[in-house]
């Protein structure tokens, strides 16, 4: 069964928040107009949600390949290949392995226990909101596929500009991104690939630029944040300031408790 092996369209959309105080700013922006929990929370989402390009779009795509969904499954191991959709180019490369650890040739059901998985995605695409360039590059290790639950541990690093807008004001952000995935587990067999542990430790950084009729500014930001997985298809976020909101890791969708 084919369940999102490969994810290629990213979509900008869903960024704007639906419920979040007014509290919360990065000390490290006091001296300039600083970013609110809102803009922080919506940068978090675009990093994070598959629908949004994020390091989500990557765990779905390993796991259907855990699966045994995917194209490359058929290739050599240590295949690599490039996709280009539109204005998007992704590069994949994976390595299969035995539990023992041993490289095979290609993606054995009873055999393969482990995968080695790099994927980078380069481009630019328009969406609704504003028009996003995205350069990342992800690196995933995937062990216990056997066992049917596997554990995903790795470590995504880069680039996106993109804006969104509020009621009164554009946010426009150039940012830098390090992820690191740590002990991430998703049972092969739900009907979606939605991990039910683990956590995202993150670092963003960058630029921000606001216009609008009242609020005008620019400047640095930086927003260290701990994801941690709710078992559905949401996750906890709890910025560096100690600010929590609810992330929907499919849409990009965020909520306060």
């Amino acid at each position: 069964m084919m369940r999102n092996a490969f994810i290629i369209f990213v979509v900008a959309g869903g960024l704007m928040l639906t419920a979040c105080g007014d509290k919360g700013t990065n000390p490290a922006d006091d001296a300039n107009q600083a970013l609110s929990a809102e803009e922080q929370a919506q940068i978090v989402a675009s990093q994070v949600a598959e629908e949004n390009g994020g390091i989500m779009m990557e765990v779905s795509n390993v796991s259907g390949m855990s699966d045994g969904n995917a194209p490359a499954l058929g290739k050599p191991a240590a295949w690599d290949t490039t996709i280009t959709r539109d204005n998007l180019t992704y590069q994949v490369s994976l390595s299969f392995y035995s539990r023992l650890g041993q490289e095979l040739p290609k993606f054995m059901p009873t055999q393969t226990d482990s995968i080695k998985y790099t994927g980078i995605l380069t481009g630019e695409l328009a969406a609704r909101l504003s028009s996003i360039k995205v350069n990342s590059n992800t690196s995933l290790g995937v062990g216990a596929i056997l066992s049917r639950t596997i554990r995903i541990n790795g470590v995504s690093n880069g680039t996106s500009d993109f804006s969104f807008s509020g009621p009164s004001v554009k946010t426009s952000i150039k940012a830098n991104r390090t992820l690191k995935v740590n002990n991430v587990k998703v049972p092969l067999e739900a009907d979606d690939y939605i991990p039910v542990s683990g956590t995202i430790e993150g670092n963003i950084k960058g630029t921000y630029k606001h216009q609008g009729v009242r609020v005008q500014g620019e400047g640095d930001f930086e927003i260290n944040f701990t994801l941690t997985f709710n078992g559905d298809d949401t996750a906890t976020v709890e910025l560096g300031n100690g600010a929590t909101f609810k992330l929907n890791l499919k849409t990009g969708e965020i909520t306060v408790d």
